[in-house]
């Protein structure tokens, strides 16, 4: 029981670090969505998501 609770503790985190980054990733974006289009990093960041 006790390797259940650590390994599902370290990959419950690995997983939240993930969705962090894609959750400020998203976040960024949004609110600078006008930079974004006006530096042209559109298609680079269809090719982190992608």
């Amino acid at each position: 029981m006790k390797w259940f609770s650590a390994e599902s503790s370290r990959t419950f985190r690995k997983v939240r670090n993930a969705s962090a980054q894609v959750i400020i990733q998203f976040s960024e974006t949004m609110t600078g969505i006008e930079a974004v289009q006006a530096y042209y990093r559109e298609p680079r960041n269809q090719e982190i998501f992608t």
